[in-house]
């Protein structure tokens, strides 16, 4: 969204249809380990974003023209890193929380 005389303007507007093809073949063990070993950090995670969007009345994810949103790869970093006992769950949500928390601050 861009600004003029004081409103909101969209510039920018993408339209995506996906569709998807039934695939039983696909052994999907890897998925089920790593939701199993990290569906309690993403719940955290979703949860932070709802309380911050209901704080804040709406979200605004600070990003970079090169790679895009600030956190969502550091995010999916420590999903890694709690499914391969790098880090605990609780120290990945609490870094989770302080990025989602610097990543949606008011530039000043």
């Amino acid at each position: 969204m861009g600004g003029k005389d004081g409103k909101l303007v969209a510039f920018v507007q993408e339209s995506v249809l996906n569709t998807y093809t039934r695939n039983d073949a696909f052994d999907v063990k890897a998925a089920d380990d790593y939701w199993a070993a990290t569906k309690g950090y993403w719940a955290a995670v979703r949860a932070e974003w709802t309380r911050v969007g209901e704080a804040r009345n709406g979200i605004r994810v600070v990003e970079e023209a090169e790679t895009g949103t600030v956190v969502a790869g550091r995010l999916l970093g420590l999903a890694d890193e709690v499914q391969q006992g790098k880090t605990s769950e609780a120290k990945a949500i609490e870094a989770g929380r302080a990025l989602i928390d610097q990543a949606t601050r008011a530039p000043g």
